[in-house]
């Protein structure tokens, strides 16, 4: 029937939906938690982490590559101390 169809239809585009925001969350999610625990061990005095993301082509790659850039200026203050 008809309704039955409509229904079909809403629960795989529901599905369709659900499915995109899970691919979605673990794409940026994974990467943007790996990056964070980067910047928290450089702001503790860690410079000699792996920044990871820095050559993904978009904005994480280009935040990862900024903390990259703060990294290495961290590590040469502290070679001059």
């Amino acid at each position: 029937t008809g309704l039955g169809f409509a229904v079909g239809l809403m629960l795989l585009t529901l599905a369709l939906v659900t499915a995109t925001l899970v691919l979605l969350l673990r794409r940026v999610t994974g990467p943007l938690q790996a990056l964070t625990g980067a910047i928290t061990r450089i702001a503790g005095g860690e410079v000699e982490v792996a920044v990871p993301g820095h050559d993904r082509r978009d904005e994480l790659g280009a935040t990862a590559q900024a903390v990259e850039t703060l990294r290495r200026a961290s590590a040469e203050r502290a070679a001059l101390q």
